[in-house]
């Protein structure tokens, strides 16, 4: 009786309990395993957009500085030359194009029909200048030289457009240019796939605009009454997620923006993170003559 019973106590389990336990511990790994890939996938989507962000801040932080310098002169008697109205200035101080890269007089192809926009300012000191005005590239712009004809442009010069760097990823783009040597093109911010800008027009003279314009509607006159600019970005991450959801759309300008350019929508093929930033500016700068 006691061999049955202990021989009954270390009997193995039967080929159905094995098959269960089995079955129960592959359903409990791939469970732990879709959890873990899906926490994966939060992870790197959480740093995507945290970077989306950090390269939004720094782009909105380029066009503010150099588009509130639009039409800066250099009034100190004791630093040069003033003249008014300056016969140069002729070029409005910020002009743009709808679907345009490059330049304005001649536009290449743009990225998902971004705009250019080109600011012009005066600089500050002699030779090199003396570091207090800077273009779109960080670099020094130079006051007009002392002798310099006045019917030349010698503003510093910084256009911003979207194309295609060399890994073939959008970016935003800083053209800059220095007499008399030409210009140059430095991607700013990687992974810009849409750069959209309307002008604030003052046809009053009070210094408030009255309404934003793309830049197809303005007139050649109009440009010089814009006081203020609203830019739109929309950011995508270098990398795919895999998502299946649709794309976002992206209102850049508000819903009741009536222009069809205010509204994005992303290209459902390309899976990607998506941040959009937007900012409106004063040109401090816009007046008519020296106060």
């Amino acid at each position: 009786m006691m061999r049955a019973l202990e021989h009954q106590r270390w009997r193995g389990a039967s080929l159905i309990e094995l098959m269960i336990a089995l079955s129960l511990g592959s359903l409990l790994l791939l469970a732990a395993t879709a959890m873990l890939l899906a926490s994966q996938r939060a992870y790197v989507y959480q740093m995507e957009l945290a970077a989306l962000h950090e390269r939004g801040a720094f782009a909105l932080t380029i066009l503010r500085r150099v588009v509130r310098m639009a039409g800066y002169r250099n009034w100190d008697l004791d630093a040069g030359r003033v003249v008014w109205p300056p016969p140069r200035e002729r070029v409005p101080a910020i002009r743009g194009k709808d679907n345009c890269a490059l330049a304005v007089a001649a536009c290449g192809p743009s990225v998902n029909g971004s705009d250019l926009l080109e600011v012009r300012h005066e600089g500050s000191g002699a030779g090199e200048g003396d570091g207090s005005v800077l273009d779109c590239a960080g670099r020094r712009v130079p006051g007009p030289r002392a002798g310099g004809s006045a019917s030349f442009d010698e503003r510093g010069r910084s256009v911003f457009y979207v194309a295609r760097s060399s890994s073939g990823e959008p970016a935003l783009y800083c053209r800059y240019f220095r007499w008399p040597d030409g210009s140059r093109a430095e991607a700013l911010v990687e992974g810009v796939e849409n750069f959209q800008v309307i002008y604030g027009i003052d046809a009053n003279g009070d210094g408030v605009p009255e309404r934003f314009l793309p830049a197809r509607q303005l007139q050649a006159a109009q440009w010089h009454q814009v006081v203020a600019v609203q830019l739109a970005l929309v950011l995508r991450s270098p990398i795919a997620l895999g998502s299946a959801e649709p794309p976002a759309v992206f209102y850049l300008f508000g819903r009741r923006y009536p222009e069809t350019d205010g509204t994005y929508r992303p290209a459902a093929d390309v899976p990607r993170a998506r941040h959009g930033v937007s900012a409106t500016i004063q040109l401090r700068n816009a007046m008519r003559g020296p106060s």
